[in-house]
């Protein structure tokens, strides 16, 4: 089964059960797919990848809004918890992020690979990680780890 036709089918069963935050949460996802999908090339079909991607970007404009909420403090809360509810919700569809120690150990195999020695190579490094491992690796802890090993 695709991964749209996961989201499909879950979001009958939340209409069924009448779960309103995640039918809500699904159909925004659908509607940002839509948007994407539209934005491609006539004759376009997304597949599992795209998708994810989408989803992915979705997923971090709702952590910088919880991100933005926490520093308004008790006026934001209500906000903030149905926030995160949604981001429980999307991680569901995306993959698991690999560990920090395995991350760290892609990001010595691609400084290595890239030929990276100094900070100015950081490109080369964080396109070489995310060429081979996108989704797969939280791209902030890359870039951490190889300013770390670069200097």
């Amino acid at each position: 089964m695709s991964l749209q036709e996961k989201l499909i089918n879950d979001m009958k069963e939340a209409m069924k059960a009448k779960d309103a935050l995640k039918l809500a949460c699904i159909r925004q996802m659908r509607a940002k797919l839509q948007e994407a999908s539209n934005a491609q090339p006539a004759g376009f079909e997304p597949d599992d990848a795209f998708v994810q991607n989408v989803i992915t970007a979705y997923g971090k404009v709702i952590q910088k809004g919880i991100d933005e909420l926490a520093s308004v403090g008790t006026q934001g809360a209500e906000l903030k918890a149905k926030y995160e509810a949604e981001l429980l919700l999307i991680k569901a569809y995306l993959p698991e992020l690999l560990s920090p120690e395995k991350t760290r150990e892609i990001v010595i195999q691609a400084v290595a690979t890239a030929g990276a020695t100094a900070a100015k190579d950081l490109g080369k490094v964080m396109g070489e990680v995310m060429k081979t491992h996108k989704g797969l690796v939280d791209a902030g802890l890359v870039r951490q780890i190889a300013q770390e090993l670069l200097g």
